[in-house]
């Protein structure tokens, strides 16, 4: 597969679970957990992998997801842990394990993991929950949210990825509110994906796109949300010497 998508001039990657269950698995603590990720990321690397996602690795280790986390990070029942080290020894060592594996060619997409402790070892972060290609709502809420609260992180910790502009099928997502989020994301200076079907992308679609990865492909100033202290999904931005408004909740036809 990764020899099929380099013929065609991309760069092949994977979707990674490496905390799935602790059933038949080293305790997370462990050395032998350890060294099980970091042999995982080096056989990625010998196949041809240049871009892995790893996904729900706080998930999976803590049983908590997110703000259910609350005070305590662990529930009660994980078999996976080990009081002689920090939370925040064992989690550094496991994210530097993968990065050992992976090599110094291979991206690495941490996804779920912990901002402080992925810095400097993931290139990119997925920052906030997951936008939707049937929902506009959870774009707006988790997408446009994720750019103007932690856009300070961006090439600070990693590059922040926002998630993705994308749709299901035709219908779902009013064309006029994609193409903003995809305006937004192109500018920001941050990682642009698109998860849009082949077959619902008309001219205007396609144009928009291919602009907006080409504007993506270049190294751009850090866009600025200006009105991040009066709402959770910002509608004025800076890009550079110019400033744009978006408007997030316009009612709207959909496509």
């Amino acid at each position: 597969m990764a020899r099929r998508v380099k013929a065609m001039g991309g760069k092949p990657g994977l979707w990674y679970r490496p905390f799935w269950s602790c059933r038949g698995l080293p305790a997370f603590a462990s050395a032998e957990m350890r060294e099980r990720v970091k042999q995982d990321m080096t056989r990625f690397r010998e196949w041809g992998m240049e871009l892995v996602k790893i996904d729900y690795i706080t998930q999976d280790w803590s049983c908590r997801w997110g703000k259910a986390m609350a005070d305590t990070p662990m529930c009660a029942n994980n078999c996976n842990w080990d009081d002689s080290r920090t939370t925040a020894e064992v989690v550094r060592d496991l994210y530097a394990a993968m990065r050992e594996g992976a090599g110094d060619d291979m991206i690495i997409i941490g996804c779920n993991a912990l901002d402080h402790f992925a810095a400097g070892l993931f290139e990119l972060q997925r920052t906030g929950d997951d936008t939707s290609g049937k929902e506009w709502d959870r774009t707006y809420k988790f997408g446009v949210n994720t750019l103007g609260e932690r856009m300070h992180h961006d090439r600070t910790f990693y590059v922040l990825d926002g998630d993705c502009i994308g749709l299901v099928s035709k219908g779902d997502i009013p064309w006029e509110k994609n193409r903003q989020w995809l305006d937004l994301l192109a500018n920001s200076g941050t990682a642009l994906f698109v998860s849009w079907k082949r077959e619902l992308m008309d001219d205007d679609v396609r144009s928009a796109l291919t602009e907006a990865c080409r504007k993506a492909s270049k190294v751009q100033p850090v866009a600025e949300p200006l009105d991040w202290m009066q709402c959770f999904q910002p509608t004025h931005w800076r890009f550079g010497k110019s400033e744009k408004t978006y408007d997030w909740t316009a009612e709207t036809k959909a496509n």
